[in-house]
C-alpha cells in the first residue's frame, strides 16, 4: 500500500443559500485513489439513488442508495455529467392524468476537483395528486394559535421547499388540513402557519404579522393529526443602502424575503419600485429562527439581474450592486443547430460560474418527449453533451438561455444575471 493510500482524506463542503449553487459541486480534497460522486435532489437535498453518473471519459455508473457513485480518482480538474429519465403528468383532471411528458435531464459540471464532488440534480415532484417516484404523500391537520390580526389580515399553514408549495387556510376557530408531501428518506415535514395580507393564497405577500412552525414526523400515506402550531409576531425594521444600476435597466425594484433554509421556499413581500436614485429604504420582518435578506432587482428587455443580501435589522450602509446583463451571441435566436454548434454570450465580471440552459420538446397530444441540458461552466461559450444515449429529432423546437451567479458567499449574499431566451430549431 502506498503512502498516497494511507494518508488521511479530508473534505470540505460548503452549505449555500439556494440550490443552484450546490449545483456546482463543491468538493473537498482527498488523496486517496478513489474518487466519489454524490448527487443530491435540488429540492430537499437528500440523496437521489438511481442517477447515471460519468466523470471525464470513465464509464457511466449508478448512484447507490446514499446517491454515491464511486470513480478512480483523477489528477487536475474534470468533468462530471448526470443523466436522469423520468415522466411525469402534463395535464390533470378528476379521473387522472390527460398526458405525459417523457423527460431526459442531462447536466454537466465543468472544472471540478478533488475526489470527493456534490452534484444537484433534479429531485423535483409536480402533484400532490401523482407524486414522482421517491416522493410520498401525507395529510396533517391540528390548529394555529398566535392571531393578531381582523380582516383583511388571514391565516394559513403551507409545507413547501425548492420544487413545490401546499398550502391550505386556516379556519376561523384555528383549525387546518393540509395535504403535503416529503422525499424520501426524509421522515419529517415542517409545517409553517402565518398571518399576512396577500392577493391569493401563495402570493407575494404585502403585509406578514406573525408565523410559527411545526415539525412533524410522517410515514407515507399518513395521516398526522392533532397537530398544534402557535405563531409569533414578527418584528419589522428597515434596511437602508445604496444602489448602483446600469444604464440599460428600466425597471427596479426592492424585496424582502424571510427565509427558513436552501431547500424551502422562503415568504417573500414588501416588492416596491425603486423611485429615489441610488438609494433604498426598505422596511423588513425579522423572526427568530429565520434570517431576513433585502433584494434589489432590475430588468429590461427580458434580461434580469440582481443582489440579494442577508441583513440583520435594522440595518443601514448596504451597498446593492446588481451585475452586468448577458447578451446572447449566437446561434441567433430561430436559427438550426446541432451537436456541434458553439453557443456563446457575453462575459458578465470575473469569476463566478455561468449555467447554459438548452430546453427541447416534440410530440403532440397525450405524449411528448423532451430534453433538458444544463451545463455549468466558467467560460463564455459550450456546446451541448453528446452520450447517455439522448438525442433530439430533427425538427424539433427548443429554447436557450444563460444566468450567471458571482463567487460570493451565498450564505451571506447572491449576485445573479439572467439572458433572456432564445428560440432555436434542431
Amino acid at each position: 500500500m502506498t503512502i498516497r493510500a494511507l494518508s488521511l482524506c479530508v473534505a470540505t463542503r460548503r452549505s449555500t443559500a439556494a440550490a443552484w449553487v450546490i449545483a456546482l459541486g463543491f468538493v473537498g480534497a482527498c488523496n486517496a485513489n478513489q474518487l466519489t460522486v454524490r448527487a443530491i435532489s435540488n429540492a430537499t437535498g437528500v440523496p437521489m439513488p438511481g442517477v447515471s453518473v460519468q466523470v471525464a471519459d470513465q464509464g457511466w455508473e449508478t448512484t447507490d442508495a446514499n446517491g454515491e457513485a464511486k470513480f478512480t480518482a483523477v489528477d487536475g480538474a474534470f468533468t462530471v455529467r448526470t443523466y436522469q429519465s423520468f415522466t411525469q403528468p402534463t395535464a390533470l383532471a378528476v379521473d387522472g392524468p390527460q398526458g405525459t411528458v417523457t423527460i431526459d435531464d442531462v447536466r454537466v459540471f465543468e472544472g471540478q476537483t478533488g475526489s470527493d464532488v456534490v452534484v444537484s440534480v433534479d429531485g423535483t415532484t409536480w402533484s400532490l395528486l401523482y407524486p414522482r417516484a421517491g416522493w410520498n404523500k401525507v395529510g396533517v391537520s391540528g390548529a394555529v394559535t398566535g392571531r393578531t390580526q381582523g380582516a383583511p389580515a388571514s391565516a394559513w399553514v403551507q409545507a413547501s421547499n425548492a420544487g413545490y408549495w401546499l398550502g391550505a387556510p386556516v379556519a376561523a376557530d384555528g383549525t387546518f388540513d393540509l395535504g403535503a408531501l416529503f422525499q424520501s428518506p426524509q421522515a419529517s415535514v415542517t409545517v409553517r402557519a402565518a398571518e399576512g395580507e396577500q392577493e391569493y393564497l401563495g402570493g407575494t405577500l404585502t403585509k406578514l404579522y406573525a408565523v410559527g412552525s411545526a415539525t412533524v414526523p410522517v410515514t407515507s400515506g399518513g395521516h398526522a393529526t392533532g397537530v398544534a402550531i402557535t405563531m409569533q409576531p414578527v418584528t419589522w425594521s428597515t434596511a437602508e443602502g445604496t444602489v448602483s444600476l446600469s444604464d440599460w435597466q428600466t425597471y427596479a425594484a426592492t424585496s424582502w424575503s424571510l427565509r427558513f433554509g436552501p431547500f424551502e421556499r422562503a415568504f417573500v413581500g414588501g416588492i416596491a419600485l425603486i423611485t429615489t436614485a441610488f438609494s433604498v429604504s426598505v422596511p423588513a420582518p425579522s423572526l427568530a429562527g429565520a434570517e431576513t435578506w433585502v433584494s434589489v432587482d432590475a430588468h429590461s428587455a427580458g434580461a434580469f439581474v440582481g443582489h440579494d443580501r442577508r441583513v440583520s435589522l435594522p440595518a443601514t450602509g448596504l451597498v446593492f450592486s446588481p451585475p452586468p446583463r448577458i447578451d446572447l451571441v449566437s446561434p441567433a435566436d430561430g436559427a438550426g443547430f446541432d451537436d456541434t454548434t458553439v453557443f456563446q454570450w457575453s462575459s458578465v465580471e470575473s469569476g463566478g460560474v455561468y449555467s447554459l440552459s438548452v430546453d427541447c420538446s416534440w410530440g403532440l397530444g397525450t405524449a411528448v418527449n423532451a430534453v433538458l441540458y444544463t451545463i455549468a461552466t466558467t467560460a463564455t461559450q459550450a456546446t451541448i453533451p453528446a452520450g447517455a444515449g439522448v438525442s433530439v429529432p430533427v425538427g424539433s423546437s427548443c429554447d436557450w438561455s444563460v444566468s450567471w451567479r458571482a463567487a460570493t458567499d451565498e450564505t451571506v449574499e447572491v449576485r445573479w444575471s439572467q439572458s433572456p431566451d432564445r428560440n432555436l430549431i434542431r
